[in-house]
This record gives C-alpha cells, structure tokens and sequence, in this order.
C-alpha cells in the first residue's frame, strides 16, 4: 500500500508539473495553434494516455461539426500504429450528442468504450481500438468553445475525480490562453480596423502609403471619396441611419476592389483607397462602377451618394502627399454639385415621408404656406421675402419625420416624455433645412414657429419682436389651419370660433398686430 500510495503521489507531482509546463508553454508562444500542440504532447505523455487532442467546436450553418480549421492532435507511439481518424468534418451534431451534450452543460464525458450505446462515437472508437474515453469542455465567456479528449488503447482505465481535476485545470489554462490570444488579435485589429465598417482605418492607411510609393507599385492611383449629405441624414433619420449610409457605401467600395488595393475610412464621412497598378483610365473606370452600384442600391429612406477625386502617380520624382492633395481637390470640386443635389433629393424624400407618415400632413401644409404668402402680400413683403415664407409654410413640419410615428398619431393626449419628444420637431427641422444653402434663410422660420408673443412657446422661450416677424407669421398660419382642420383627435372650430380665438389669443400667443391684419385683410373681418 505504501508503495501504491508513492506511485500515485510521483504520479501527481510529475502531472502537476506537466500542467505547469503546459501552462507556461500556451503563455509564452505566440502562436496558439503550436502552443496548444506542444501543451498537448507534454500532458498527454505525462498522463501516460495513448491519443490527446484538441478540437474548437464550430458549427456552420447545416449544423455540421467543422472541426478541421482548429484541430491539433498527440498520439503516443502505440496509438501511431492505429488508423487515424480524427477528422470529425460533415458529422452531423446528433450523430454525437451522447458526448456533445454533456460537455455543452459542463459536465466531462468519461466512459469505457465497451459500455456505450450503439453509436457512430462508439463506432469510431472501436475502430480506432480505443478502450477508454475522456472528454472536458473548453467554455469562453460561459460559450461552450471546444474540447480536449484524453483516449487510453491499451487498458480500460478509470479515471478517479482527482485525475479529473487536474485535467480540467489544464483546459482552464487552454480557455484563458485563448481568451488573451483572442483579446490580443482584436487589440490589433482595432488599431488598424474602422470599428463601424471593418475597413482599415487612418492609421493603417498613412503606413500602407508610404509602403506601396514604391516604384514597383507605379502607377499608383489615389481616389478620395465624400459621402453626401451624411450630417442630413443624421439630423432627419437619427444616427443609426447615417451609420447605416456609411456602412453600405462601405460595403459597395469593398465589393468593387481587388484584394490588393487598400480600402479605408480615414474620418467620418471620407474614404481613401489606394490602387497599386491602376492608371487613370481604370481607376475612373472603377469609380464609375462605384458610382453605379451606389444608384442602384435600393433603400426606403436615404439618399446615398459618395464623390471621388482621382489623381495618379505614375513618376518617382512626383511625391504621394501631392498626389492625395490632388485628388482631394478634385473631389471636393465635384461635391460642390454633387452634394447640393444629394442633399436637395434628401429633402424631396423628408417631405414624401412627411405626408405618408400623415394623410393630413399635405394639405395643411398647402394651406399654411397659402396663408402666409397672403399675410406677407398684406405686410407689403417684397416678391422675394413671399416666396420664401410660402416656402416655409411648406416645410415647417419637415421636423416632424424625426420624431416616432406612434407620437404622432397618438389620439391620446401626450404625456410629459412624448411631449418633450415631439417638441424637438421645430429643432430637427431647422438642422435639415440648414444645411441646405438655398434652405438656410427659411430654417430659422421653423424653428421659431411654436414661439409665442408672451415667450410661452417652444424651443427657445423667445418673446415679442424676439421671434422673427416671419416666423410670427407662420404661427399664426399654423395655428389658424389647425383649429379649423378636423382630426382625429378633436373636432374643427368654425371660422368665426376661429376668429374669436384669434382675438382671445392676441398678445400672448400672437402678435397683436399680424393677427389684426390676418382678420381684417386675409378673412375680411372687423378686429
């Protein structure tokens, strides 16, 4: 007994050892394939089995077991004169859910071969002449990961909870060796990878220009790309919505390059790629063709367009930077027309959505930019001051297709929360139509237009001649339609409740003095 008991004990301390070596090995390699290789032989030769290995347990999407991209196996010399048929590849998952489900719920799989159910794991044991089987599960943030089986050929061996244990933790020290390996790629990855669309970033970018302005890579175009109307789209939809634009003009610039040129996202809405090879001719080509899967892109609500410049180094003696400022030059050229109508076509969508969002949206509008081109014609407005309120009375509620849809039609009174929400149309609409130059004037009108005279209204708690005397006009506008339009919420004022109201009104909502001339000029009746 006490010689068993020394035995056993060496046993121990030799695989403690082991396990420490393993472990010291998987920390020092960077290569976690070799590293759990050569952890593999140390264990298995101090565990005295005949067969150790190594599988990630990944599934594609029949729900085969693909075990062939991270696979790594130690025999000893007695199993080498075996068959080996390690390779579990195009194996259904219930083929071996007697040794996968188990280890899916942590639990080791450990049997004597002889004793399993007729199965396709029994059967390719048997013919590999294993007689005992042991598996532990290797789990990653609580994801079953993959597993290490330990296989015994010469003898039917019973594994006690002990040798157990320190098996498991060897696959603990596989697990964390995985999780730094993983960490460390990811850490390098996102140095050199835009974390929004997966293309290389600015950094990667200045290093691979410097490395192709080679002669070799000569003639090297450069092509820098814009995207149009980005700040509109994340004014009108939301910033998901522009981070969706940006990853699907992304996605197409991907698409249409070779494996050799660099593609990246060096700021917010601007693109370089790099095109080792390309002359002129073929780089416009490629443009063109980046060009025409953009148009033909088809989403419901964003207007998707990008502008490139492209300039060609095709002489040592010209320098990179120079070719980059050339091409930048160029494209900006180009984004003066181009984005002028991107953002003009954004703002035609806006008002589409705008009136399917509300049947009643489009006439009231009508109706609003109506009155106020005749309240400015009474105020003897210039023709060019008219046109522009008409405009305006147009687009006052352009806002309204940033706000939630069920806000809108809500019948019900709105609670605080909605409330606060919906009042941030006025704000939203000035943000789109500011950021179109021919909209610039107009964008202050709307959002003024729930002010009131007493300094009561909405965003800005403006009072009296604060409020821009146009967009006085509009509330009056707005308000007037709206008491005497019927929906579904309330019923319409009749036009002399209407008037009453106006009255009632005047000097704490309305300017006093444009309500006057709105009853007296516009509806032809005494003030």
């Amino acid at each position: 007994h006490l010689a068993a008991n020394e035995k056993q004990l060496t046993k121990k301390q030799n695989m403690l050892k082991a396990i420490k070596d393993a472990t010291n090995e998987l920390l020092a390699n960077s290569d976690i394939d070799t590293s759990i290789s050569r952890s593999l032989e140390i264990i298995g030769r101090a565990a005295e089995v005949d067969r150790v290995y190594y599988f990630r347990n990944n599934r594609d999407k029949d729900n085969l077991l693909v075990t062939t991209d991270r696979k790594s196996v130690w025999k000893s010399s007695f199993f080498g004169s075996h068959a080996d048929n390690t390779n579990l590849q195009n194996l259904q998952i219930n083929e071996f859910l007697e040794l996968i489900e188990p280890l899916s719920r942590k639990i080791p799989f450990n049997c004597i071969v002889g004793n399993l159910e007729p199965s396709t794991t029994r059967k390719m044991l048997k013919e590999l002449h294993v007689l005992t089987i042991l598996v532990l599960p290797i789990f990653l943030e609580n994801e079953f990961w993959g597993f290490v089986g330990f296989d015994e050929c010469k003898y039917e061996r019973v594994w006690t909870d002990d040798d157990i244990s320190l098996l498991m933790s060897f696959t603990n020290s596989i697990s964390a060796a995985i999780s730094r390996n993983d960490a460390e790629h990811r850490i390098e990855y996102l140095s050199y990878h835009d974390l929004l669309t997966g293309l290389y970033n600015r950094r990667f970018y200045e290093e691979e220009l410097y490395r192709l302005d080679a002669a070799g890579n000569l003639p090297l175009a450069v092509a820098v790309g814009d995207v149009n109307g980005l700040k509109l789209t994340n004014d009108a939809f939301g910033h998901a919505a522009g981070d969706y634009l940006i990853k699907s003009v992304a996605r197409i610039l991907r698409s249409e390059c070779r494996n050799e040129d660099i593609v990246a996202r060096i700021g917010g809405d601007e693109f370089v790629m790099l095109l080792p090879g390309a002359d002129a001719q073929s780089a416009e080509a490629k443009i063109e063709r980046i060009y025409s899967a953009i148009a033909n892109e088809k989403t419901d609500n964003i207007i998707q367009s990008i502008s490139f410049g492209v300039a060609v180094k095709q002489d040592t003696s010209e320098g990179i930077n120079d070719i980059f400022k050339k091409a930048e030059d160029v494209m900006y050229k180009r984004k003066l027309s181009e984005s002028s109508i991107t953002r003009r076509k954004t703002i035609d969508l806006l008002m589409k959505t705008l009136y399917e969002k509300n049947k009643w949206e489009q006439p009231h509008s009508k109706r609003v930019s109506e009155i106020c081109s005749a309240i400015a014609r009474e105020m003897d407005f210039e023709e060019n001051q008219i046109n522009q309120i008409k405009m305006a009375g147009l687009m006052h509620d352009i806002g309204k297709t940033g706000i939630d849809e069920n806000i809108l039609k809500k019948v019900q009174q709105l609670d605080a929360g909605e409330r606060m929400i919906f009042e941030r149309h006025s704000e939203i609409g000035y943000r789109i139509l500011s950021s179109v130059n021919e909209y610039s004037e107009i964008a202050r009108y709307v959002l003024e237009h729930h002010e009131r005279w007493d300094g009561s209204g909405y965003p800005k708690g403006l009072m009296g001649e604060q409020i821009l005397l146009q967009a006085r006009i509009l509330i009056l506008a707005d308000a007037y339609d709206d008491i005497t339009t019927e929906k579904p919420y309330k019923e319409a004022l009749t036009e002399e409740a209407a008037i009453n109201e106006i009255r009632k009104c005047s000097g704490t909502m309305f300017d006093p003095y444009i309500a006057k001339i709105f009853v007296e000029k516009y509806l032809d009746r005494k003030w």
